[in-house]
């Protein structure tokens, strides 16, 4: 139980989830099912674990706006705690919760970009829209539902 706790405690702090995606997802798998397994039959560690990395990422995020904030990228208006709050809520929803539906045309990984980029949008000042455009502009436009949709059908 107690290196359960510790495995799950390390993992919500080292935050690395490059080493997930290196292993095909089966980890993530592996951690889903801990988690589970965790909820299920230890509740009072799993809210504990979740809210360490709740507060853990809360504290990241907000970090991350109010630099950018500072370099003049985000409104100064902004509410920079409910802002992370309300990003990190939504993310997790995205995430976790399976009565979210992706068009099966789209990975989570796509949902979760589109979202992080409409809501990057949606706090930014002319000069973030400029950063966030130029960014955008290295990377090929990702495809329409309508796109993603014809080209299956003509397969």
């Amino acid at each position: 139980m107690k290196q359960t706790y510790e495995f799950l405690q390390a993992l919500a702090e080292n935050n690395n989830r490059e080493w997930f995606n290196a292993n095909n997802g089966e980890v993530e798998d592996m951690e889903k099912r801990l988690m589970f397994n965790l909820k299920k039959f230890y509740p009072n560690v799993y809210e504990k674990v979740q809210r360490a990395h709740a507060e853990q990422g809360l504290a990241g995020l907000q970090y991350a706006l109010e630099k950018c904030l500072e370099q003049g990228y985000i409104d100064p208006n902004i509410d920079v705690e409910l802002m992370a709050r309300l990003f990190l809520a939504t993310s997790g929803m995205l995430i976790s919760d399976s009565s979210v539906v992706v068009p099966e045309e789209v990975t989570n990984e796509e949902a979760f970009g589109a979202m992080v980029v409409n809501f990057l949008r949606g706090l930014s000042t002319v000069k973030g829209l400029q950063l966030i455009d130029e960014i955008l502009s290295r990377e090929p436009r990702p495809l329409k539902l309508s796109e993603r949709r014809e080209m299956k059908n003509k397969q």
